[in-house]
């Protein structure tokens, strides 16, 4: 009888650990991910202290400021004497005549007019768009601005931003008063639409009811359509041998063009010598795409052409009088048949034979990417202050950047460090073809293009990705008068584009000392001489201040002027403090 009964307790016993079994395995799941979860909330923990760390520090820093200016006040004025009656009588009077100007600016602005302006797509035209494109203009004022929609086939679609930094406006329209963040963009989904003619209309709303609105058509075409419609609306004309009298080398007519993927567009001038080095290591790289070398070659006299040719790659020449950082590389796009184009200089070399398959992946796998560009390397023999600022310049991380615009803390983290997000470099650089192509461009902009690039790329809603696994290596040993003419032209070209402020005097000393600082433990660790690092002591300090010295002055002059007779259209506010990494130098 007992043995009958047991049958039934080791039946249970075994449902019973059935039963358990998943039990066991959630609590061993769940055992696992408690150390996981864990760090993860004591990563945020860590970030969230710093955070508290660096806002008491500026906390601290700001109210050391308070005291010491009433302690100053209190020498100069003590509270109830005449000198202190009298300056308090003057801040009354002048804080009433401000809030009365403000009252008047104020007012007159709610009766003002409201200015509407779309620069792409051009409305009084139909442009073909595909896949992301990007709406962008202006819109005047902006106090008072409550939202600027975006109309498809009088369809509500979205909203655009509106207040990115617009100094070109300002220039052009000194009516305007001096509000610069006047620009609006919208990142237009073409792929949602249906082939055919649409109409894009665009309304601005302000907070009292007052609206304007501006239409146009466009027209949604497909991807391959879109590789077909050549450059700026001009026809594509027949690559020609060097024979006729033409400046571009081509195959013969009845030859077949291939299909590729990605244009490699090489600028040179002279530098036969480094691109002896550099084409074999670019024709031999292994990537999963076809591409094609172009050189464009500024009258050289030291046989660049036909090192181009030697390599396969076909060469458009430019008068030295005709190149123009921005306009020859728009100029470029004619002749380049990929739907990615890869802007490399003369001077650089890639590093391995991964370089150009790195630098194309993430546009092919991410349609919101629109530009890439390389890490860049020192090369041998380059100045510590230049090689520091390169190592600094580009992360061994990835980094995509990308500004949500719809969330008001991703803005004000854009507009605090608005260097950081439109650092780039077309030294190596790939960007989606059809969206370089709309571009804008401004009057007399002579260089810096790729930064400008980038900003309106980040602003339109698309990602820039800076991809280390793609190498290459590049630097300049400037004198000291180069480099001040280098720095100069680049706040003036900051200046075209960005609401920029010199830095004060006291600012540029102690930054350029700090750099020095870090400059000399770097210099210490260097593989030279001693003689020649006692001698790139002295040299530090000198070129710091004039790196500095020179971008300020370049803010003080301001923007370029439109050049007179030029035939080519080039199409918050913030201290110079951390401007100009030198991994843009070209």
């Amino acid at each position: 009888m007992s043995g009958q009964k047991d049958f039934p307790l080791a039946d249970g016993d075994a449902a019973a650990k059935m039963a358990a079994a998943p039990q066991a395995k959630t609590n061993e799941a769940a055992t696992a991910r408690a150390p996981h979860e864990a760090n993860e909330e004591r990563t945020a923990l860590l970030a969230q202290i710093e955070h508290w760390k660096e806002a008491c520090a500026e906390y601290r820093t700001d109210a050391e400021k308070l005291r010491r200016w009433r302690r100053l006040r209190q020498r100069i004025a003590p509270d109830g004497s005449l000198r202190h009656l009298t300056l308090v009588a003057i801040k009354s009077a002048g804080e009433r005549i401000l809030r009365s100007r403000n009252d008047n600016s104020s007012r007159d602005l709610g009766n003002a007019r409201l200015l509407l302006r779309c620069e792409q797509p051009d409305l009084m035209a139909i442009d073909k768009i595909s896949g992301f494109s990007c709406v962008r203009g202006w819109a005047w004022p902006r106090s008072g601005m409550e939202r600027i929609e975006v109309h498809i086939d009088d369809a509500h679609i979205g909203n655009a931003f509106h207040g990115f930094v617009r100094p070109d406006v300002i220039r052009s329209h000194p009516e305007l008063r001096s509000d610069v963040n006047l620009g609006f963009a919208f990142r237009l989904d073409a792929t949602t639409l249906s082939t055919g003619t649409h109409v894009l209309k665009i309304i601005a709303v302000r907070e009292n009811g007052q609206t304007e609105s501006i239409e146009g058509n466009i027209e949604a075409i497909l991807q391959q359509q879109m590789r077909e419609v050549p450059f700026s609306g001009d026809p594509a004309e027949p690559l020609r041998n060097a024979s006729t009298h033409g400046d571009i080398d081509g195959r013969p007519d009845s030859s077949p063009v291939p299909e590729v993927e990605a244009s490699v567009v090489i600028f040179a001038r002279n530098q036969a010598e480094f691109l002896s080095r550099s084409l074999p290591v670019i024709a031999n790289q292994k990537t999963s795409f076809k591409f094609e070398i172009i050189g464009f070659d500024t009258e050289s006299e030291d046989g660049t052409p036909q090192v181009f040719r030697r390599h396969g790659a076909r060469v458009v020449s430019v008068r030295t009088n005709e190149f123009h950082h921005v306009n020859t590389r728009l100029r470029s796009l004619k002749h380049a048949r990929g739907r990615f184009v890869v802007f490399f200089v003369g001077d650089a070399l890639p590093a391995d034979e991964h370089w150009l398959e790195a630098l194309v992946r993430p546009l092919m796998d991410d349609p919101l990417v629109a530009a890439v560009y390389s890490r860049q390397l020192p090369a041998h023999g380059c100045v510590p202050w230049e090689a520091r600022d390169i190592y600094g310049g580009c992360s061994v991380v990835r980094e995509v950047k990308q500004v949500d615009w719809s969330q008001a803390a991703e803005v004000e983290n854009y507009r605090k460090h608005q260097w950081k997000f439109i650092s780039f470099s077309d030294v190596s650089a790939c960007y989606r073809r059809a969206l370089l192509e709309t571009m804008p461009i401004l009057d007399g902009l002579p260089e810096v293009e790729d930064q400008y690039w980038c900003k309106c790329l980040l602003e339109g809603g698309f990602r820039v990705v800076l991809e280390p696994t793609s190498l290459v290596i590049h630097s300049h040993n400037h004198s000291m008068r180069e480099l001040y003419q280098r720095q100069v032209r680049f706040g003036r070209c900051f200046a075209t584009f960005m609401d920029v402020q010199p830095e004060n005097a006291r600012h540029l000393v102690l930054s350029a000392l700090e750099e020095t600082a870090n400059d000399l433990f770097f210099i210490m660790r260097y593989n030279a001489s001693w003689r020649r690092k006692c001698t790139w002591i002295l040299q530090a300090p000198m070129m710091r201040f004039v790196r500095r010295y020179g971008l300020r002055q370049g803010f003080r002059r301001g923007a370029f002027e439109r050049e007179r007779g030029d035939s080519h259209v080039l199409g918050s506010a913030t201290s110079s403090g951390d401007a100009v990494s030198a991994e843009r130098s070209k």
